[in-house]
C-alpha cells in the first residue's frame, strides 16, 4: 500500500491527539471514542464534505457493545410545506479502534458495519422497536422521525469513519435495498490524512464517453454552442441538458455540484418553487421556455461534434432551485426525460485571472429563479475583510500564557489550511503555527454563532451554521448601511471590537468544552445547551445591568474559575428546561423555535457570588468601543496626512500640467496645497481636505490620481 510510512506517522499523531483529549475528559472509553468522532467531522467540515454538521449519538449493540451509530443528519423541514433538498438522511457510525498501530481493514469489516447501520435503519421503521426503546435514549427521537416519514425517505446516506486503512481498493458506492438506495461514503485514515493536509483532491469527472457513465446518467454528450472568445481568458458555452440527466448529476454528487465558494455558507435546502414543480408535472414540454435556465462553471470543457464529451468539476453558481425541483420531480418518479435545461457554462481554468472574483460575479449578475442577496458574499463583505485584517495587527497580550501569537481569521474556507501548506519547509510551517495555532483559527460560520448568542438568538444558531451566517450577515449589512454614513467602517470595527468579539469567542468554546466533559451531560444536544446557555447568560445580563468584564478574559485568554463553574451549573439547568419544555417534541426541532427561547428566558437560575463579583457595570465595554473610535479616527487622519506627505514633487507637477492640458480646474488653495508640497511645507487640515476634494474630482473625470 503506497505511503504506508507516511500513514504509520500520521497515525500516531493522530492517536496521541485523541488519547490527550479523553485524558482530559477523565473517561477514556466513551469520551475517545466521541473526541475521535468530534476530530473527523471538524476534518470533513473543514474541506466542505458536509453540508451541515451531523447530531452525536451513541448506539451500540447491547450484546457486544459494536458502535452501530454514531452521528446523524436528518432535514425534517424537507418534509414540510413541499421543502426539497439532497440527501435527506445521513446516518454516521465511527469505528475508533483506541489502538496505537494502525489497523488494516479488509472488505468484510467494512461490510459488517454498512449492515449495522442498514438494519439499525429498517429496525426505525418497525414500530414494534422504536416503542421498545427507553424514553430517555438519545436514539429515540432520531428513530421516532425515521418510523414516521419512512415512506417519504428514498435516499440514506451511510457514512463509516474509522482510524483502519481500507485495504479494498474500491467499495460499493451505492447499494439498492427494499426501494431505498444506499449510497455509501468511507473515510478512513488514508482520507482523513488527505483531509488534514489539503491533498485531498475533489476532481469530478464527467466523461461522457465512458460507457458505465453515459449509461448511468443517460447521456452521452451535452450539446452546445461554444461562444468562446479567444481573448477572454475563459471559455463560453450555451447548452441544453436534459432533465433527467441533470437530475442523476444531483442525486449522485448532492451539494458538491453546487459547492463552489460563492455558495459555501448558502443553504441548498430551498423549497420547491410552486410554478416550477406545476411546469413538470403538467407541461414538461414548456420548461424550456419557462425556466430561466441555470449558470454554471467548470475547470475544463472538452467538446466533440457541437457536444460537450467531457468536463471537470462542473458546479452551478445559480439554479439551485431549479435543478433541485427537478431531481424532487425525479425522486417522486415524474417523467422528466422530456424537460430541457438551458445551461450557460464558464470554462474557468486554474490559472484564470481573478477567478474567485469571476465566480461571485457570474452568480450575482446571472438571471435566476430566485435573487441573490449580497448577503450570499459574506466572505469578501468589507466587514470580514475588516475583521481579517483586525486579527492579523492584534496581538495576543504578554500577560496571557499564549503571548505573541495571533488569533487567524478564516474569512474563506479552508485558508489556514492553504496557508499553512504554503510553506514547504517544515520550519516555515512550524512558525506559522506558533504564530497562528490552530485552536486560535476562528471560521466565518463560528464568528457568526459567538456572535449571535450575545444578540439572543439561539433558536437562529440552532438551526444551523450556514442558516445563521446568513441571518448575521443581513444584520451587519444593514448595520453598514446606517454607520458608514457617518463614519467609516474601520472606525466603527475597531481593535476594541475585536477584542471583545474574541473574548466571546473564548466563552463560547469553553462552554462547549466543559459542557463535552461534565458529568450530567449524556452526549446529545451540545450545540443547543451551549447556545442557549450564553444567550440566557446575556439575557440575564442586560436584565440586571451588568457586564461580562471582556478586557480581563482578552489579557489572560481565558476565564476564570467562578465563571467555569457559573456555565457548568447553566448549562445542566439549561439541558433539563430543555427537556421538559420540549415534551415528547423531538428537541433538536424544538430547540430551533423562537418559543423555546422564551420558555429559557423565564429560567429561575441564581448566578453565585463569585461570579457576580467579576462583572462590570453595563456600559463599560460599549465605553471602550466609543473610546477606540475616536483614537481610530485619529489614527485614520494621521495615515491620511502621512499619504499626502509621500507625494513627489513631480507627481505635483505633473497633476497641474494634466489638468491644463485638459482644461480641468484647480482652484488657488488646491494650487497652494500642491506648491507647499513641492517645497516641502508642511499642510493644514484645510489644505489635506482640499486636496481630497480634488482628487475626488479628478477621478469622477476620469483623470489620473496618485495611488495614496
Amino acid at each position: 500500500m503506497e505511503n504506508l510510512e507516511v500513514l504509520h506517522q500520521y497515525h500516531d499523531e493522530f492517536f496521541a491527539d485523541i488519547s490527550d483529549d479523553s485524558l482530559i475528559d477523565g473517561n477514556a472509553g466513551k469520551s475517545s471514542s466521541q473526541a475521535f468522532f468530534d476530530m473527523v467531522i471538524e476534518l470533513m467540515d473543514d474541506n466542505e464534505v458536509l453540508d451541515e454538521l451531523p447530531d452525536y449519538v451513541s448506539y451500540c449493540d447491547n450484546k457486544t457493545g459494536n458502535p452501530i451509530l454514531s452521528g446523524y443528519i436528518f432535514n425534517r423541514e424537507m418534509f414540510d410545506a413541499n421543502a426539497i433538498g439532497n440527501a435527506p438522511l445521513s446516518l454516521f457510525v465511527s469505528c475508533y479502534s483506541q489502538r496505537s498501530t494502525l489497523q488494516i481493514w479488509n472488505k468484510s469489516e467494512l461490510t459488517k458495519y454498512i449492515n449495522d447501520l442498514k438494519d439499525f435503519y429498517f429496525r426505525c421503521c418497525e414500530e414494534v422497536f422504536v416503542e421498545a426503546l427507553a424514553e430517555t435514549a438519545p436514539v429515540k427521537s432520531l428513530a421516532r422521525d425515521l418510523f414516521k416519514f419512512q415512506n417519504e425517505i428514498k435516499t440514506v446516506h451511510l457514512f463509516v469513519i474509522t482510524d483502519a486503512v481500507l485495504s479494498i481498493r474500491k467499495q460499493e458506492p451505492e447499494i439498492n435495498d427494499r426501494g431505498i438506495k444506499f449510497i455509501i461514503h468511507v473515510i478512513d485514515l488514508k482520507t482523513l490524512y488527505e483531509f488534514a493536509n489539503n491533498e485531498l483532491i475533489q476532481d469530478i469527472i464527467y466523461d461522457f464517453t465512458d460507457p458505465d457513465f453515459s449509461n448511468e446518467v443517460e447521456c452521452s454528450g451535452i450539446k452546445c454552442l461554444d461562444v468562446s472568445i479567444p481573448s477572454s481568458g475563459y471559455g463560453s458555452y450555451l447548452a441544453v441538458m436534459s432533465g433527467k440527466t441533470l437530475a442523476i448529476l444531483y442525486e449522485k454528487y448532492g451539494s458538491r455540484i453546487m459547492e463552489s465558494n460563492v455558495r459555501s455558507y448558502l443553504q441548498y435546502k430551498v423549497k420547491v418553487n410552486r410554478d416550477i414543480r406545476n411546469t413538470i408535472k403538467l407541461a414538461p414540454e414548456k420548461f424550456f421556455a419557462y425556466n430561466n435556465g441555470i449558470s454554471a462553471i467548470a475547470d475544463a470543457v472538452e467538446v466533440e461534434n457541437s457536444s460537450i464529451i467531457k468536463m471537470k468539476n462542473f458546479q452551478i453558481v445559480n439554479g439551485g432551485q431549479t435543478t433541485a425541483s427537478i431531481h424532487n420531480a425525479y425522486r417522486d418518479k415524474a417523467d422528466v426525460s422530456k424537460i430541457y435545461v438551458q445551461v450557460k457554462i464558464s470554462e474557468l481554468k486554474a490559472d484564470t485571472n481573478d477567478k474567485n472574483e469571476m465566480i461571485s460575479k457570474i452568480a450575482k449578475y446571472a438571471n435566476s429563479q430566485n435573487k441573490i442577496n449580497e448577503s450570499d458574499f459574506f466572505s469578501t463583505h468589507p466587514f470580514n475583510l475588516r475583521f481579517q485584517s483586525l486579527a492579523k495587527s492584534n496581538r495576543v497580550p504578554e500577560s496571557a500564557p499564549n503571548r505573541r501569537t495571533f488569533w487567524f481569521y478564516e474569512r474563506s474556507r479552508g485558508s489556514y489550511a492553504t496557508e499553512y501548506n504554503h510553506y514547504v519547509s517544515n520550519k516555515k510551517k512550524m512558525e506559522f503555527k506558533n504564530k497562528y495555532p490552530k485552536n486560535q483559527c476562528i471560521k466565518i460560520t463560528e464568528l457568526a454563532k459567538y456572535l449571535s448568542v450575545w444578540m439572543l438568538e439561539p433558536y437562529k444558531v440552532s438551526k444551523g451554521a450556514q442558516y445563521v451566517t446568513k441571518c448575521f450577515t443581513d444584520k451587519v449589512t444593514e448595520l453598514l448601511k446606517n454607520v458608514q454614513s457617518t463614519e467609516s467602517i474601520d472606525t466603527y470595527y475597531n481593535a476594541e471590537y475585536f477584542k471583545q468579539a474574541i473574548a466571546k469567542t473564548i466563552i463560547f468554546r469553553q462552554c462547549d468544552s466543559i459542557v463535552k466533559k461534565a458529568t450530567w451531560y449524556t452526549g446529545s444536544y451540545k450545540a443547543n445547551i451551549v447556545a442557549y446557555s450564553i444567550a440566557f447568560l446575556a439575557y440575564w445580563l442586560n436584565e440586571t445591568k451588568q457586564e461580562i468584564n471582556f478586557t480581563s478574559i482578552w489579557n489572560i485568554q481565558d476565564i476564570s474559575e467562578a465563571f467555569k463553574e457559573t456555565l457548568n451549573d447553566l448549562g445542566e439547568a439549561v439541558l433539563n428546561a430543555i427537556l421538559v419544555n420540549a415534551g415528547n417534541s423531538n428537541v433538536t426541532e424544538y430547540c430551533k423555535r423562537k418559543d423555546c427561547w422564551d420558555q429559557i428566558k423565564k429560567l429561575g437560575f441564581n448566578f453565585s457570588e463569585k461570579f457576580i463579583a467579576e462583572l462590570n457595570v453595563a456600559g463599560v465595554s460599549e465605553k471602550s468601543i466609543q473610546q477606540a473610535r475616536k483614537l481610530q479616527k485619529l489614527d485614520n487622519k494621521l495615515v491620511e496626512e502621512i499619504n499626502f506627505y509621500k507625494l513627489t514633487p513631480e507627481q505635483c507637477r505633473l497633476i497641474i500640467n494634466d489638468a491644463k492640458k485638459d482644461k480641468f480646474f484647480i482652484t488657488e488653495e488646491e494650487k497652494r496645497a500642491l506648491n507647499n508640497i513641492m517645497l516641502g511645507k508642511s499642510l493644514s487640515s484645510k489644505q489635506i481636505s482640499s486636496l481630497k476634494m480634488l482628487f475626488s474630482r479628478m477621478k469622477a473625470n476620469d483623470l489620473p490620481t496618485p495611488d495614496l
